[in-house]
């Protein structure tokens, strides 16, 4: 019998099954997505509009293959190899490109010594030279950040794809950003005014760099919060890797991120039943 089970619990079930987790298997991710978690004939799963969000979890061996929701499934990794390679799973399915998975290793960013790094180096200078009396902090009145993130969406209008999910990540009190795991910090300008916004979550194995907003027409910004992120002594100290996410078909931000020098840049897809 299918039941519904608490979004926490599937999560929890997930790393006690040593599942590897992607930038999506995240609390608040998962909670402001509208999903909804399932368990039935010892499978338990996560479906939001007709999409089982990964591959199921066979939570008790020794059930029965058939009974996997498999039609349809939004994010399929390279390591989740079980399913293709099971030979009692017939119609093997059909993988198509969804995006990159970038990992990146917060240490790399503390030296940033040889030739590798020439160019980010140079640019992570630029702007903190004109901007002197900057303050990076968690301190912050939320209305500004909303104000900020208003004024970066109109100049992305053809390339953002869920804004209403980037409008509850951000538009919480405090209690309710705490109880998701939400981490918000803010970057000010000289004038004491919010410019940049950096924005991430966890799962039992990665940082999930979620959101980078900064001030349009800001020169070299995007560089230096960034680099702010992944030298914070709050992200060092837990000696995680941090999934930054893909390139959402952006040519422009995989250059980008490809400059950074990522640790990983993995393959992710979907997965349609061929039956």
């Amino acid at each position: 019998m299918k039941q519904k089970l608490l979004i926490g619990d599937y999560l929890t079930l997930a790393e006690r099954n040593k599942v590897r987790p992607t930038f999506f298997h995240s609390l608040p991710y998962l909670i402001l997505s509208d999903a909804k978690a399932f368990i039935e004939n010892g499978w338990t799963w996560v479906e939001a509009d007709g999409w089982l969000l990964f591959p199921a979890i066979l939570y008790k061996p020794g059930q029965g293959l058939a009974t996997y929701p498999r039609e349809k499934v939004w994010v399929y990794t390279t390591f989740d190899k079980y399913l293709l390679y099971n030979k009692s799973v017939q119609n093997l399915p059909e993988l198509k490109f969804l995006d990159y998975e970038y990992l990146f290793d917060p240490s790399r960013f503390k030296d940033l010594s040889g030739g590798g790094w020439n160019v980010y180096r140079k640019n992570i200078r630029k702007w903190p030279k004109t901007n002197q009396k900057w303050e990076y902090t968690d301190i912050f009145d939320i209305n500004t950040v909303l104000s900020l993130l208003l004024e970066w969406v109109k100049t992305k209008q053809d390339s953002i794809k869920d804004f209403p999910f980037i409008w509850k990540y951000f538009n919480r009190s405090i209690a309710s950003r705490i109880s998701l795991g939400i981490h918000i910090k803010v970057l000010k300008n000289e004038r004491k005014e919010i410019v940049a916004i950096n924005a991430w979550d966890m799962n039992w194995r990665f940082i999930n760099f979620r959101f980078c907003i900064t001030r349009p027409g800001e020169d070299y910004l995007q560089e230096f919060t960034r680099y702010l992120f992944y030298t914070d002594e709050d992200i060092l100290k837990w000696n995680m890797l941090v999934n930054d996410g893909g390139a959402m078909d952006n040519p422009g931000l995989e250059r980008f991120k490809d400059k950074m020098n990522p640790k990983e840049k993995n393959l992710m897809y979907s997965l349609i039943s061929t039956k």
